[in-house]
């Protein structure tokens, strides 16, 4: 749009007189909003010219982007690591009722099976491999072994008089008194209360007769 043309105005007479007239004074401001009006519009042309080619080279440059992005090599797939390839199903996985309740039971000893005594063929077949052993050592094992699965009280090569197999097969049941015998108790508690008694009680048993001027003070063997 063309601009209006713009009147001016000198210091004379006859232009002070137009330029306070009040039609020459409507007109200049008419002239003056025309002026505005089309100054604002180029403005605007140009504003919408450059976000025109704002979006233009945003585009290329998208297309651009999107060109090289294409050309990339696509990545290679991971090979699976084994704990990947294997996942636990329910019933693998324990039960903490079941853990907690098998905590509390105590542990199970192994079963061991008593073989049961020699027959008759057997001891035979015994006899006749010992009688043919020849090592000395060999010998001596079977004869240890033997000898157990046979042993008995009743044996004379036990050593034990008869008093000696009546008691270990009735031991006595009333409760053990020591009170008529003060020596024999005093033993006892001694024995008891050393923490290495087989080894400290024959030297406290000797300083205890030397220092109570005693002749006699139970043994070790008495007092177990």
């Amino acid at each position: 749009m063309p601009h209006s043309k713009k009147d001016y105005y000198c210091d004379c007479v006859d232009h002070k007189s137009k330029q306070n007239n009040p039609k020459a004074v409507a007109a200049r401001a008419a002239h003056s909003l025309n002026d505005q009006v089309s100054s604002d519009e180029g403005e605007g042309e140009i504003d919408q010219g450059d976000a025109c080619d704002d979006l233009e080279s945003s585009q290329a440059n998208d297309e651009g982007i999107s060109h090289d992005v294409a050309e990339l090599p696509l990545p290679l797939p991971q090979p699976l690591s084994p704990q990947h390839l294997h996942r636990p199903t329910v019933e693998e996985i324990p039960d903490e009722d079941d853990t907690v309740h098998h905590q509390d039971e105590p542990p199970a000893f192994p079963h061991v099976d008593v073989p049961p005594p020699l027959d008759a063929d057997e001891e035979t077949l015994a006899n006749d491999i010992y009688s043919n052993v020849t090592l000395n050592d060999l010998r001596i094992s079977l004869a240890f072994i033997f000898g157990l699965a046979n042993a008995s009280l009743d044996d004379s090569e036990s050593g034990l008089d008869a008093a000696t197999v009546e008691h270990i097969r009735n031991p006595p049941q009333p409760q053990l008194s020591l009170d008529d015998d003060p020596d024999l108790k005093a033993a006892v508690k001694l024995y008891l209360k050393l923490l290495h008694a087989g080894k400290d009680y024959e030297a406290v048993r000797e300083v205890l007769m030397e220092s109570k001027d005693v002749d006699d003070f139970p043994t070790l063997y008495q007092a177990k």
